[in-house]
């Protein structure tokens, strides 16, 4: 019996270091592009800029009063900022 619920799956990881791509895909298949991080603290915000090829995003994260943690993963991102790649 085949069990119907989704599972979790890594397509792509952006990273800041030709090694940890090199690594990624040798010791765990995990297909890792080379990506640009630019990390700015500006008052009570830090903002990332991530730049990829000819595209860029930022990120704008502000530092509440009294920090806590919470879970967060793809599923939160809206489906156009996803692609869905076969890892080889």
């Amino acid at each position: 019996l085949i069990s119907r619920r989704r599972l979790s799956t890594i397509p792509k990881i952006y990273v800041s270091t030709h090694q940890s791509i090199v690594h990624g895909q040798h010791l765990w298949g995990i297909p890792k592009e080379y990506a640009e991080f630019d990390w700015q603290e500006q008052g009570q915000e830090t903002i990332c800029r991530i730049t990829y090829r000819e595209q860029s995003m930022t990120l704008r994260l502000k530092k509440p009063k009294s920090p806590r943690s919470f879970y967060l993963n793809s599923h939160h991102l809206p489906n156009s900022m996803l692609k869905i790649r076969q890892t080889w």
